[in-house]
């Protein structure tokens, strides 16, 4: 591999906080929920995926994925729900 080739394929992604904007998601499944996509398609990663999603005084309707997901809690204290119980 010439070194030009690497440089081609190489591609770095900065966001700033100020240039992210939180947009409605899921607005019938949900409420008080937004997000912004950071990394999916529209950045090249087609099997990598980075959401910054907010939460404020509302709820995600139960659902199944096919394909792993996790996430980190920055504030607050979400209540997850398994079979029917409440999680925290």
């Amino acid at each position: 591999m010439s070194a030009a080739s690497a440089t081609a394929r190489a591609s770095h992604l900065l966001r700033r906080r100020d240039e992210i904007e939180l947009e409605q998601a899921l607005p019938d499944h949900s409420r008080g929920l937004t997000r912004a996509v950071l990394v999916g398609d529209a950045t090249g990663s087609a099997h990598t995926g980075l959401v910054l999603v907010e939460l404020e005084d509302g709820h995600v309707d139960t659902h199944v994925h096919s394909f792993e997901s996790s996430f980190f809690v920055l504030e607050g204290e979400p209540v997850l729900y398994l079979n029917g119980r409440g999680v925290r």
